[in-house]
């Protein structure tokens, strides 16, 4: 279900469609410390592993007490009693501590997505992070400003 492009301007989310058709793109490695008590780090996530959780999973988008959206960007929390804070970053590239309701269920889905590309990981070319962004801003129309969340995700406000 994840968030709706018109409301969650996240670049990365905006541009599903080029980062899944470039293989190099979807395996970037995304340097986040995630992490679960009693289990450890999730191996390096991809980029394309992020946003096809973000696309696919409900989990994925808190509201605040506004009702803004935002995407998380990194699990930290317990799988045995559920307990987490959670850093979620908003579209203008602001970033904020929250508990997620259901923490064991996505961080469940979040490491099943990203096993799934284990192999890939290991055997295949990917790009920095930095490239795909400026891959994905050589060919925008608009101007853009760039906003880095203190997650290390990339926001971008069209002017």
């Amino acid at each position: 279900m994840g968030c709706q492009p018109s409301k969650c301007q996240c670049y990365f989310y905006r541009n599903a469609s080029r980062i899944f058709s470039d293989s190099r793109m979807f395996l970037t490695p995304v340097n986040i410390q995630n992490g679960l008590a009693y289990i450890g780090a999730f191996k390096t996530p991809t980029l394309g592993a992020y946003v096809e959780w973000w696309i696919n999973c409900h989990y994925d988008v808190t509201k605040d007490d506004d009702g803004n959206e935002s995407l998380v960007c990194i699990l930290a929390g317990s799988p045995l009693s559920g307990c987490n804070t959670c850093l979620c970053a908003s579209p203008d590239g602001s970033s904020q501590k929250r508990s997620i309701l259901d923490f064991n269920a996505s961080a469940k889905s979040f490491a099943d997505i990203n096993r799934r590309y284990k192999e890939a990981k290991e055997n295949c070319e990917a790009y920095t992070l930095q490239e795909v962004v400026d891959s994905l801003t050589s060919t925008e129309i608009f101007s853009v400003d760039r906003k880095i969340s203190s997650c290390g995700l990339i926001f971008f406000v069209h002017r």
